[in-house]
């Protein structure tokens, strides 16, 4: 519901949520509805503690500790020394800032400060072996050590962590930060070493980058010792816009020139600009991939939506799925499918973009990024995988719990070739679809074997009878895993299975 929810909130369940709502009073969500649980008292709340309907706490707008006994507020706390949080283990065991910066403890008759004053601002936490945690003046999270305070974290963008934070482990604490490209609040989450983005997969800065990429480096290398890894360079454009076709092709010769090798040229483009440049985008796409193949470079492409705009007010998710849909149908029909596909998304209310599509998307959720991932795989590989049955030997009747041999042969009547690399092919179950009555599902390729358009592959197996007397269905189809299943599926056979 808009509008209710007001400066602190606590979760039990996602149906069984407690909050200071606009009219600051405390109410509950039960899945369905808001309903209100208090009145009266103070007036205005600025942070809660819940351990029942009846036995509500919160720091009322005179600084004051009240609590809520399932009729009326009482005053708990009359000293006016509270700020902004606090940590409740009892009515005689209680944690707060104070007006000066310093941590409080109440131990039911009064307060006694216990860290150095002007040091914690907007929220604390205690662990139930009272280690005390808050974030500090500059925004960094700091432990208390009983003389003085010890940073926890580094600093996060140029204002800190702000408001509020969930504390799990000193290397798992969930805050707010500030992102200054985008000026805007985002969830980060500390590793122990580092802010990560809690909702996406990005860094947060150069040193954490030469670090991840340090150690993923030396693990692949541990585990795959003869694997090559080669140099990696990024095209400097002239100016805003698409490069032209010269442009990419001396940039690549320059880089073979210098020794450095592109298994994969990603193209990140933009249509928008391709439009004002008046570039034929399906011609430069079938230039480059020809160009590219001379150097037995493969072509990437990135999918979003490329042709904006970002900024439009009434711009919604559905905007940036039917447009990328409409990218990949551009890209397949120019160049067929490429080498190597990233899906990139600012879906929803990406930092980057000034759009809100919860406020003007009434689609639900038919236009999200995994419904984009799996239908844009689709149109790719549409009328690329297709598959014809041939023949199967399967028996007509077999005893309960018999392991048996069954073979059957299909070929590849599609345009893609079938190897078990990435989104691999193999036989799978249907009727029903990946159903495990006969003690398997799927029957992989082997490893490094490709089945070609217009050749046949024979799946020979085991496979094991149920363990009660009946008819089953035995019937399979080749699939490609993550992305469909495909083609004539064998013939149903009802196996008879008896009691041995």
């Amino acid at each position: 519901n808009k509008g209710t929810i007001k400066d602190d909130f606590e979760i039990f369940a996602e149906n069984n949520i407690y909050a200071i709502g606009t009219d600051n009073q405390v109410w509950h969500w039960d899945g369905t509805n808001w309903s209100r649980v208090t009145n009266g008292g103070p007036g205005v709340f600025e942070a809660i503690k819940v351990v029942s309907n009846s036995q509500i706490y919160g720091i009322g707008k005179d600084r004051k500790l009240w609590k809520w006994d399932g009729t009326k507020w009482l005053t708990l706390v009359s000293a006016g020394l509270i700020k902004d949080d606090f940590e409740f283990f009892a009515e005689n065991d209680i944690y707060s800032i104070g007006m000066n910066g310093g941590i409080y403890h109440w131990d039911g008759k009064t307060w006694k400060i216990i860290t150095t004053k002007g040091a914690v601002k907007d929220a604390i936490y205690v662990t139930s072996d009272k280690k005390i945690y808050g974030i500090g003046l500059n925004g960094i999270i700091y432990r208390w050590d009983k003389n003085s305070w010890i940073p926890i974290t580094s600093n996060v963008g140029t204002e800190g962590v702000k408001d509020d934070f969930e504390f799990f482990a000193e290397n798992k604490i969930y805050s707010i930060g500030f992102n200054n490209i985008a000026s805007a609040s985002l969830p980060v989450l500390w590793d122990g070493k580092y802010w990560l983005r809690a909702d996406a997969c990005n860094f947060s800065n150069p040193a954490q980058v030469a670090n991840e990429l340090a150690d993923l480096i030396k693990g692949i290398k541990a585990k795959y010792p003869n694997i090559i890894f080669t140099e990696t360079a990024s095209m400097p454009l002239s100016g805003p816009g698409v490069p032209t076709l010269e442009e990419l092709k001396n940039w690549v010769a320059e880089r073979e020139k210098e020794g450095i090798h592109l298994p994969i040229l990603y193209l990140d483009y933009s249509r928008a600009r391709a439009l004002q440049q008046n570039i034929n985008t399906p011609a430069f796409l079938k230039e480059m991939k020809s160009f590219l193949e001379k150097y037995k470079i493969g072509l990437g492409i990135f999918v979003h939506d490329n042709l904006g705009p970002f900024s439009s007010p009434t711009y919604s998710n559905k905007d940036f799925y039917n447009n990328a849909m409409e990218w990949i149908r551009l890209v397949k029909n120019a160049i067929g499918v490429p080498r190597h596909i990233l899906f990139q998304s600012v879906l929803g209310n990406s930092p980057f973009t000034t759009f809100a599509p919860d406020k003007n998307l009434p689609e639900g959720e038919l236009y999200t990024f995994t419904n984009l991932i799996i239908n844009g795989w689709k149109e790719f590989n549409k009328d690329l995988n297709s598959a014809k049955f041939v023949s199967q030997s399967v028996p007509s009747k077999v005893a309960v719990g018999q392991t048996f041999t069954v073979s059957i042969t299909m070929k590849n009547t599609g345009k893609t070739t079938w190897s078990n690399q990435g989104a691999g092919y193999k036989l799978g179950t249907i009727n029903l679809p990946g159903n495990l009555t006969w003690g398997i599902g799927k029957v992989n390729l082997t490893n490094g074997e490709e089945i070609a358009p217009e050749e046949t592959k024979t799946f020979t197996f085991q496979v094991k009878a149920p363990n009660i007397p009946g008819r089953y269905n035995f019937q399979w189809q080749m699939l490609q895993e993550l992305v469909e299943a495909f083609g004539e599926p064998t013939p149903n056979v009802k196996i008879e299975v008896v009691s041995s």
